[in-house]
This record gives structure tokens, C-alpha cells and sequence, in this order.
């Protein structure tokens, strides 16, 4: 699990410096070490949905019967945001 953090930071790192498709490799592969890490999942949707890639994002999005919570702790999860400017 701890490829895959370093993986999601990468890919944070590089959604914030506006390169989204380097940034979707590296939540492919991060996804490939923890596939029920539903931040993951959620980021690597987001990334394609403003890839404008609609069919693997629908895929991706997690539905309502799951949920982000893990072994009974509440802490929220941890989500990236950034500003796309597309000029």
C-alpha cells in the first residue's frame, strides 16, 4: 500500500501542475497495488472525467453502496482539488 500512496501523490503532484493524462498512468498504477482504495478510484474518475474520457469515468466512479470508510474509521478521505484553466 505504500507504492500506491507514493503513486497518488505523484499523480496529485502532476494533476496540480495541469498534466492530466500523466497524471491518470499514475493512478492506473496505483490502482493496480489497492484497488478498493476508493480515493484512488475517485481521483482517477475525476482525472478522466476532465480528460473528457465520460465511458471510463462512468466505470470508475464508485456507487452509493460503497462507501470510503475502512475498518470503522470516519476520518474523510483525502481528495485532490486543483483549478483547470483551459484556454
Amino acid at each position: 500500500m505504500l507504492y500506491a500512496a507514493t503513486l497518488d501523490l505523484n499523480a496529485y503532484q502532476l494533476a496540480r501542475k495541469d498534466q492530466l493524462k500523466l497524471a491518470r498512468e499514475e493512478w492506473k498504477k496505483a490502482l493496480q497495488f489497492d484497488p478498493e482504495n476508493q480515493p484512488l478510484v475517485q481521483n482517477s474518475a475525476i482525472v478522466n472525467l476532465l480528460l473528457d474520457d465520460y465511458d471510463t469515468a462512468t466505470k470508475e466512479f464508485p456507487t452509493p453502496s460503497r462507501t470510503l470508510v475502512r475498518d470503522g474509521d470516519a476520518k474523510p478521505a483525502r481528495l485532490w482539488t486543483f483549478s483547470t484553466t483551459r484556454q
